[in-house]
């Protein structure tokens, strides 16, 4: 993965969008405490209540799929886009993309917005797997991997169309 200096990209910060009912504080303090988790510097003391269902079940992933962190909300560009996905790790010897999901629902765009990572990540192939992480507040998670072969296409025709429509 590499991350330039020179980069057209926006620098980084917690971008949250809330579902209805749920706040961006709290999902902005979901986005650290997996961090700090990830880093072992999680103080469980100081866990929000608003997010404890759901940072649980972050856990649960990390105990059940065990996967070998290889970045965390890393910077990465593709040709003309940038973008930093949640968690690249290993999981059972293979490596994935994995975009964390908060208080939503699975949409067709998730997939989308996974293969442009994808592609950025390892061009000019898809080699690697996706998934999205969806969090629930009960402490239980989906993992549900992303495969479909339009997701690249539908991204790139999205990219060129905004590049044409943007000057």
């Amino acid at each position: 993965m590499a991350a330039t200096t020179s980069s057209p990209c926006p620098p980084a910060r917690p971008v949250a969008e809330a579902a209805p009912g749920e706040s961006v504080e709290a999902l902005a303090a979901l986005y650290l405490g997996n961090i700090l988790y990830d880093r072992g510097e999680l103080d469980e003391g100081s866990v929000d209540p608003r997010i404890a269902g759901q940072l649980g079940a972050y856990k649960a992933w990390h105990r059940e799929m065990a996967p070998k962190l290889i970045a965390i909300e890393e910077l990465i560009e593709g040709d003309g886009y940038c973008g930093r996905p949640d968690r690249v790790c290993r999981i059972h010897g293979m490596t994935w993309v994995v975009d964390i999901k908060a208080g939503a629902e699975a949409a067709s765009w998730h997939g989308v917005q996974l293969a442009a990572y994808a592609h950025a990540l390892d061009p000019p192939h898809l080699a690697l797997r996706r998934a999205n992480l969806y969090l629930r507040e009960s402490g239980r998670y989906l993992f549900r991997r992303r495969a479909n072969p339009k997701d690249w296409p539908r991204f790139a025709a999205a990219l060129e169309k905004w590049r044409r429509t943007s000057g």
